[in-house]
């Protein structure tokens, strides 16, 4: 009994054993199933002599391979940036290049470097952007291109098929093979690393893009370091005016971006547009500041046309076109149509294809030549503009900080035209207003695009209690109820409008922004009533930020819901008031007040006065409201030199309220930016202003506030 029971037991652990041994044979069948499944054949090269003849030649290399992108035979400025490309593969180094605005300086770098990883000529690509934004861009780009171009992928399949097959699905790439091997492939949001496949010159190969502010130090994978940066474009309008930004970019430029190679020298290349003088293109891009950098700079109109005087007439046409129901300009471009040959002789541009051929409804095209594009451009903003976005020719950025400017200056800006009296053809009227405890002070002015008048200022008294600081409860509601009366008192005044200087026809006011940080922010309940309680939307809340005290201006990003963003200006729903709050950048509009009243009059964005000149002494005391404070720096432990707004006078409300008639302008539409009037050095910058009897003045001050403060 015993023995069979033993013999029925070793037989089932025998049955059980060969049913498992059955299961994992079954199971490594499946198994090698599955990776033959997953394992990839990559089909051979659709046309190698076609791959080889691009890879000694990387125009034909972009030209091929990407024909929607470049469509046009490169220009002159293009050219330029690929052979820059091609001796940072050769001979390495560093290379800074500016181009016109809108030149596809970014889509010639994403392009280029998958020429560079394709034929294995670099192993690790970093490309820098402005922001995470750019950065994001950047890298998608890239990853669309090898995704969905086909041609890419018939000339390089051992880099596309495995990046096809996966379908979308990044975690794919974990069990991906090739001839029984893993591929490696990392298909991540912030970087590439191409397959690992033998005889592939860009097998394991890595993009990846920052921006410039983000983990750039140190960068190292698996004892990798990057052999190759691309910097585009790695600053904003708004970091470009901002002396404490370019200082900390140039920093991470010079240390973390230079350094990212180890102890190998790392090749970069640095392209840019400027946008200010002193930004971080326009040191870079200057060999007596930057030598190592190898500058250049390029120009879209690289020499101007023999008949300047021609187009100064078509500009004209152009503009009156804007007041005469001839918005596109087509009297302009018949003009230039007619006079094309002579019009044209001795220009150069070297971009023959910036152009909008755009039909108009009239059958003709909006333009016909690149000449026509630039002088467009001209009429409608102005020569600073160009020449900064096209011609990188920096503009002189905060002349008051460069340029003396004094109360006896400004007082002799006067027009002669009489006190109240809107200029001939204005397009806007706008006004500023600084709310106090004591009194309102306003300044409204006519707009147009070849100058730009004050018209009048003044003081509106506000009675608020006269016994007991403004700010104690107690007189809270009657101090907001006398702001509020004031308020009122203006809008009423200046619903009698001002008459036009030729016609004597009546023109009102079309923006006006009130001053909605006074004091404390209980303060702020009249300002919103009386913005609320006002028809046509002309009355509208502000607040500057800035150096002056408010905090530091952020431009946000983008636009989103209940934002609005203007030329460094935004605005925000205030739900609890049921109102929109304009946030002006303060540091940024008092320099454009400073740089119009020191502009030759007549140049575009030059701001006169009111008044005859032998009566300018009547503009004293605004004179010296509007000299109160200026653009210095100073030292800061940590921060270096810094630029700012310091008070030397007391009262400088009409400054407020003149920059707040900018910004209104702005927000109407203006585009006008001043041209300074100062005249460079033999460097080609202005000299710089001595101040020392004002900076002791200041310190002085500061003593003296000290002093009181421990008494």
């Amino acid at each position: 009994m015993g023995k069979d029971l033993r013999k029925r037991a070793a037989q089932s652990h025998a049955a059980v054993a060969s049913l498992d041994r059955e299961r994992a044979s079954q199971r490594a069948l499946m198994s090698r199933k599955r990776a033959a499944g997953r394992d990839l054949v990559i089909p051979p090269v659709c046309n190698p002599r076609r791959r080889r003849r691009c890879e000694k030649d990387p125009a034909l290399f972009l030209k091929t391979y990407f024909p929607i992108i470049f469509f046009n035979a490169f220009t002159s400025n293009q050219r330029s940036i690929i052979k820059e490309f091609i001796d940072r593969l050769q001979f390495g180094g560093w290379k800074a290049e500016t181009a016109p605005r809108k030149e596809g300086k970014t889509s010639l770098l994403r392009c280029l470097t998958i020429y560079a990883i394709a034929y294995g000529f670099r192993r690790f690509v970093v490309i820098i952007g402005a922001n995470a934004r750019e950065a994001d861009d950047n890298l998608e780009n890239i990853r669309a291109e090898f995704e969905r171009n086909d041609q890419l992928a018939e000339d390089f399949p051992e880099i596309c098929i495995p990046i096809h097959a996966l379908a979308g699905a990044s975690q794919r790439a974990n069990a991906q093979t090739v001839a029984g091997r893993r591929t490696y492939l990392k298909w991540t949001g912030d970087m590439i690393r191409l397959p690992v496949v033998v005889g592939s010159p860009a097998s394991g190969a890595m993009i990846t893009s920052r921006g410039i502010e983000g983990t750039i130090r140190g960068m190292n994978y698996r004892g990798q370091r990057p052999d190759l940066v691309l910097i585009d474009d790695p600053e904003t309008d708004e970091t470009a005016h901002s002396p404490v930004e370019i200082e900390k970019r140039e920093r991470i430029i010079e240390s973390d971006i230079v350094g990212l190679g180890g102890e190998k020298s790392i090749a970069i290349l640095y392209t840019c547009t400027i946008i200010a003088a002193n930004c971080l293109a326009d040191k870079f891009t200057d060999p007596k500041v930057k030598s190592a950098w190898d500058g250049t700079r390029r120009k879209l109109l690289v020499q101007k046309p023999d008949h300047e005087d021609m187009w100064a007439k078509y500009m004209e046409l152009r503009q009156d076109g804007v007041l005469h129901a001839d918005k596109s300009g087509r009297k302009a471009h018949k003009f230039y149509l007619k006079n094309r040959r002579a019009m044209d002789a001795g220009a150069v541009v070297s971009n023959p294809y910036r152009f909008d051929p755009t039909e108009m409804p009239d059958g003709s095209a909006k333009q016909v030549s690149a000449l026509q594009f630039c002088y467009d451009f001209i009429a409608d903003t102005d020569w600073t503009h160009f020449n900064s976005e096209y011609q990188n020719i920096p503009p002189l950025g905060h002349v008051a900080e460069l340029i003396d400017i004094n109360a006896q200056t400004v007082m002799k800006r006067c027009s002669g035209r009489d006190r109240g009296t809107v200029t001939p053809e204005a397009d806007y009227l706008t006004a500023g207003l600084d709310v106090g405890g004591r009194a309102i002070h306003f300044t409204v002015m006519a707009w147009k695009h070849s100058a730009s008048l004050i018209i009048d200022y003044g003081v509106i008294p506000v009675h608020s209690p006269l016994v007991g600081n403004l700010e104690d409860a107690e007189n809270l509601s009657a101090v907001q109820d006398a702001i509020l009366t004031a308020l009122c008192e203006f809008r009423d005044m200046a619903a009698g409008g001002w008459p036009d200087a030729d016609t004597g026809e009546m023109r009102y006011l079309d923006v006006a922004l009130v001053d909605a940080g006074y004091a404390r922010s209980s303060m702020d309940t009249p300002v919103y009533e009386f913005v609320r309680s006002s028809p046509g939307k002309i009355y509208r809340a502000s607040k500057g930020f800035g150096s002056g005290g408010q905090g530091r201006y952020r431009h946000p990003a983008k636009r989103g819901h209940g934002r609005l963003l203007g030329n460094h200006w935004f605005a925000t729903f205030q739900p609890g008031h049921k109102a929109w709050l304009y946030n002006m950048d303060s540091d940024y509009w008092k320099n454009f007040v400073h740089t119009g009243l020191l502009a030759d009059p007549g140049r575009p964005g030059s701001l006169l006065l009111f008044g005859a000149p032998e009566n300018a002494v009547e503009h004293r005391n605004y004179a010296r409201q509007i000299t109160a404070e200026i653009w210095t720096h100073e030292y800061k432990p940590g921060k270096g030199d810094v630029w700012l707004w310091k008070r030397i006078r007391r009262e400088n409300h009409w400054f407020d309220t003149t920059y707040a008639c900018c910004v209104a302008a702005s927000i109407c539409g203006m585009k006008t930016v001043a041209v300074p009037a100062a005249a460079p050095t033999a460097d080609g910058k202005p000299a710089k202003r001595q101040r020392p009897a004002v900076k002791k003045r200041m310190r002085l001050s500061d003593l003296q506030r000290q002093k009181r403060m421990k008494g």
